[in-house]
């Protein structure tokens, strides 16, 4: 009752804000809206063994759908439910053909009781750090909690050591910790997790990702009418503010032949993108500029790639994950601003393989790299492969232990 109570006072205190949105951002409302009205799943039947893993967005449900498959592969029998916060995250799971995914719905107790009577689950993996009391409340009544991969800057610590009292008898229901930085493996402990039961081993996103299919690459080539070795230079996950810089650089190359590649982090965004690329002097039917408003295709045009930008860097976004088209083999940049990522930068950078740019001319030289070097251009997306292989394992590690945790 205490967290509702809690969240009652934080809905009152923020209902300005929800008048704000539903005005002036209603995209942004609709969002809100839906998390706090999406109805919850039908009750499942019991199963052998079924396994809810949950990701807050697209990031955090890729990296859940591949500990399913590595679950899958040590034990054929396990069932999976999967939820987000998200809508861009339950339709990547709906595209990956999950059958049993769902919105989580707003973190108040009987909704959270009701949920977990109707999915029973023996286990919740929760992934990176989504600590939402009454959902690990009522789970720790039904079966085991574990995070994966979990994550807490010294921001995060600084406001979780502030209401360490209402913490700790969460942190007490979980089974295991598999931090995802010795930084969050110290957080943990000072907000009073139990030495043995927070664990490092690795970075989860330090993952080769899988080839895409030559049959997707080849269908894509043709959708957009490319060139089997088109000279692409693609810039992924990408923030609006990010697309003007971008032209800049692109136009001030020295290779004619070249076009370059726009994919929104959020496709809903793709309007005010394209508004940005006709003010750049370009329009969607331009040759050498594509913008892109599809989910689930990011890794093909990475494998097509000779150079790819990571977006979310140049601003305030704090960077987005580098770690797909470097475990692709493809050389790799990202602006200066990436403190979401500070230890996969550290070590790619220390490997050679990522570069870090302060500007747009910095980012037209690493295009002119990319397009007019290309043997050194390979070497560097070499290195970054390299680089990701051997820092992996982690994932194989949290699996193993999970499944050892859930044996009777």
């Amino acid at each position: 009752m205490l967290y509702n109570l809690l969240y009652l006072v934080l809905l009152a205190l923020l209902s300005p804000l929800w008048l704000f949105l539903a005005w002036f951002r209603p995209q942004l409302w609709a969002k809100a809206r839906l998390k706090l009205t999406s109805p919850l799943p039908a009750p499942l039947p019991a199963g052998p063994c079924r396994i809810w893993l949950h990701g807050a967005s697209l990031g955090e449900v890729n990296l859940a759908l591949r500990i399913k498959e590595n679950l899958k592969t040590r034990q054929a029998d396990l069932d999976f439910v999967f939820s987000t916060n998200t809508p861009s995250g339950l339709e990547a799971l709906k595209k990956n053909a999950v059958e049993h995914c769902f919105l989580l719905p707003f973190d108040f107790a009987g909704s959270m009781r009701d949920l977990t009577q109707r999915l029973q689950p023996r286990c919740l993996i929760l992934i990176e750090t989504e600590l939402w009391p009454n959902l690990i409340s009522a789970m720790a009544q039904q079966g085991q909690i574990f995070i994966a991969n979990a994550r807490l800057s010294p921001k995060h610590l600084r406001l979780y050591t502030a209401l360490r009292w209402l913490l700790t008898p969460i942190l007490e229901r979980i089974q295991l910790v598999q931090a995802g930085n010795l930084e969050s493996l110290n957080a943990f402990c000072a907000l009073g997790m139990q030495k043995e039961r927070v664990r490092y081993l690795g970075n989860f996103k330090f993952l080769l990702p899988p080839l895409p299919q030559p049959q997707a690459l080849k269908k894509l080539q043709q959708n957009y009418n490319l060139q089997p070795d088109e000279p692409l230079l693609v810039a992924g996950s990408i923030q609006p503010s990010e697309v003007a810089p971008l032209l800049q650089a692109f136009k001030a190359l020295q290779h004619p032949q070249a076009r370059l590649v726009l994919i929104p982090r959020h496709p809903e965004k793709g309007e005010e993108c394209l508004q940005i690329i006709r003010q750049q002097g370009f329009e969607p039917t331009h040759p050498q500029v594509i913008l892109v408003l599809e989910f689930g295709v990011l890794p093909r045009w990475y494998a097509l790639a000779r150079g790819v930008f990571v977006g979310g860097s140049f601003g305030a976004r704090g960077g987005q994950n580098m770690i797909e088209p470097c475990g692709l083999g493809k050389p790799v940049a990202l602006g200066p601003n990436t403190p979401n990522f500070s230890e996969e930068v550290a070590i790619l950078k220390e490997a050679h393989a990522l570069r870090v740019l302060q500007n747009e001319a910095e980012l037209t030289d690493f295009f002119n790299f990319c397009l007019h070097k290309p043997d050194q251009a390979q070497q560097m997306g070499k290195r970054a492969q390299a680089c990701v292989a051997q820092h992996a394992g982690a994932m194989d590690h949290f699996c193993q232990s999970l499944l050892q945790e859930l044996t009777p």
